[in-house]
């Protein structure tokens, strides 16, 4: 059977990310850290054989997959549907500010993310299947290759949940991944995902970097 391969791969880490701003659509400088982050994912990286590698258009993303590309000079290619959810009214604010402002939202995002609709934004649905449908689209181009998929925090919970086989409904048994981590998901011709790991930070072992911290000690 023949078997497609995707490392996804969320973006290095950004100033609001410790600045804990919720990021959205909008884009930040990498952090310091972040920058440290790609260094040691390039050499990741060169341990590896991929055939492509897709990315986000925001710039976060596409700086963490030429990180990759320095070490596998294959094609590079924006994909929109691998955008972080657009979350309209909390773009910019600060994690802390939210709970005040828009609480109901804010409930949700914390604890049953699969009923999140931003104020002014995407609903968490939403994102579940342009991930989804960006997979399978990568994986029949690539058929029995390995990819590089470049995205962000909630996108990437979103893809998890379904190669996990879990409905919306249960995203909230999925793990929020760290920033440069690589997660393997291989999907086969019946297009069905299957996990074999998620949340790979072994090339940052040893490595003292600051990380952000999120809402009342939760990611």
């Amino acid at each position: 059977m023949v078997t497609t391969t995707l490392l996804v791969v969320r973006h290095a880490q950004t100033d609001g990310n410790l600045a804990r701003i919720f990021q959205g659509q909008i884009d930040r400088e990498l952090s310091e850290a972040g920058k440290c982050q790609l260094e040691l994912l390039t050499n990741r990286f060169k341990t590896m054989t991929i055939h492509a590698i897709y990315t986000s258009p925001l710039p976060r993303a596409v700086k963490t997959a030429k990180a990759i590309a320095v070490a596998q000079p294959v094609p590079v290619m924006l994909d929109d549907r691998l955008m972080e959810i657009n979350a309209g009214k909390f773009e910019g604010r600060r994690w802390d500010v939210l709970p005040q402002l828009y609480p109901v939202e804010f409930a949700l995002w914390r604890d049953d993310l699969g009923r999140f609709h931003a104020p002014g934004g995407e609903s968490c649905a939403a994102v579940y299947d342009r991930m989804r449908c960006a997979a399978l689209s990568i994986a029949k181009r690539h058929k029995g290759q390995i990819v590089a998929v470049v995205s962000h925090g909630c996108a990437i919970k979103n893809l998890l949940c379904w190669a996990s086989g879990f409905a919306l409904e249960r995203i909230m048994d999925v793990p929020w991944v760290e920033n440069t981590s690589i997660s393997r998901i291989e999907i086969d011709e019946q297009e069905n995902p299957h996990i074999a790991f998620i949340n790979d930070t072994a090339h940052l072992d040893g490595i003292e970097l600051p990380r952000p911290v999120y809402w009342e000690g939760k990611r």
